[in-house]
């Protein structure tokens, strides 16, 4: 026997109801074939001699299992995993639900899409709708006279008939986060708390915090879009503290950067290069003999983003992809990038050229200047004195300020 999972469907053996010769390779099989070999034997009763004796045995013999589970697998589990979802949420309003047709009674139709929608509402916002109660209850019985933070719990929670006290303090009243650790140890899950601190001092703080379990490989979740952006923000902001805090290693930070290298949301990209930059000022005094391997390590992070955006402005791109556009191009040139630096000179030399010129639009100045003052010596000014003559001769303010922001007044040795 066969189990597969491929666009959602199980498929048991053959068509003809027995077990295939060879595995499809148009499918990816969880469950391997099995082989081995079966043995019944029944007894007469005239044969038993004893009662407890049982009068049919059946012994079965594998000579192997194999369970597998592809990337291709995984996916869609997860696909069949949602499917089953969407099945149990709409078996909620299934009682709803007309027995006629649309359009032999569109407005019974209706009606079943108001009740759906009024008992998920109900459902989700009850307990919101409690809180609300409780805190005009709350405002009412404390106008015009002080109140403490206590108060407010202890109308919740008596609103709510939840432990909104004990919850709040914990986060209230004490310092830092808390930070939950998972293991597994004899096929059980054991979680463990400890308090986090910036300057990664200990602590004995402890927090009421939700647990919610997602299985799977964080390089996939990120790949396949099962996390949000906010959660991808949330995951790489964590670790780049917990490791700037001594309490996660350097090892895992650079790796979970690695998983960013599709990454196409503005808000984590801007912080993923934000945080290649902070690691950067931290290797050059913490390890300058390993300086260049950190900048590599980022340009290659960043090197995917900055290929899919290219230069020049794209019909139809977002703003957010004109933003990332310079942050990345500065980036890097900031790590040295040679591709990036040679193309920002030629642009650069085009702009001297020509003020109007559509190679240099302003989204990108900043990156080309910062490549200008990246090349820069004692014994080779001009891209310093050309920057000079531009700040000289501009009148707009942010121009002036995009080429202050490079320091043009220090020439590196």
């Amino acid at each position: 026997m066969s189990i597969l999972i491929k666009n959602q469907i199980f498929n048991f053996g053959t068509k003809d109801g027995k077990p295939a010769d060879t595995l499809s390779r148009k499918h990816s099989y969880v469950l391997q074939p099995v082989t081995g070999k079966a043995k019944y034997s029944k007894l007469h009763s005239s044969e038993v001699a004893d009662s407890k004796q049982p009068l049919q045995t059946a012994v079965v013999n594998l000579d192997d299992v194999t369970i597998s589970l592809s990337k291709d697998g995984y996916r869609d589990m997860m696909k069949l995993a949602d499917n089953f979802a969407t099945f149990n949420q709409r078996l909620k309003y299934a009682h709803f639900r007309p027995l006629v047709p649309v359009k032999a009674d569109s407005r019974s139709w209706w009606k079943y899409a108001y009740r759906a929608i009024e008992k998920r509402r109900k459902v989700t916002y009850g307990k919101w709708e409690e809180y609300e109660r409780s805190l005009a209850s709350y405002i009412k019985k404390h106008a015009c006279s002080n109140a403490k933070t206590e108060d407010l719990w202890a109308a919740l929670e008596e609103g709510s008939g939840e432990p909104v006290n004990k919850l709040m303090t914990t986060w209230t009243k004490q310092q830092g986060y808390p930070v939950i650790s998972v293991k597994v140890n004899n096929q059980n899950l054991e979680f463990d708390q400890s308090q986090f601190l910036s300057s990664g001092a200990q602590g004995e703080g402890q927090w009421i915090v939700p647990i919610t379990l997602c299985f799977g490989s964080y390089d996939i979740c990120n790949r396949e879009k099962i996390l949000s952006p906010s959660d991808r923000f949330g995951i790489l902001d964590d670790t780049y503290a917990l490791c700037n805090a001594r309490k996660e290693s350097l090892t895992s930070l650079l790796n979970l950067m690695a998983a960013y290298r599709e990454e196409d949301d503005y808000t984590v990209l801007s912080n993923l290069i934000s945080i290649s930059s902070k690691v950067q000022n931290i290797a050059a005094d913490a390890v300058p003999d390993l300086l260049d391997y950190f900048k590599q390590f980022s340009i290659n992070v960043l090197q995917y983003s900055a290929e899919r955006l290219g230069w020049d402005p794209k019909p139809g791109e977002t703003h957010d992809d004109a933003l990332l556009r310079g942050e990345i191009l500065t980036s890097l040139a900031e790590f040295g990038h040679d591709l990036t630096l040679d193309e920002a000179s030629r642009r650069f030399q085009a702009f001297l050229e020509n003020r109007n010129t559509p190679l240099l639009p302003p989204d990108i100045r900043r990156a080309v200047y910062v490549a200008v003052m990246k090349r820069a010596t004692k014994s080779n000014r001009s891209g310093y004195e050309s920057l000079l003559k531009l700040y000289r001769e501009t009148d707009l303010s942010q121009e002036k300020t995009r080429i202050l922001g490079n320091e043009i007044s220090s020439v590196k040795a």
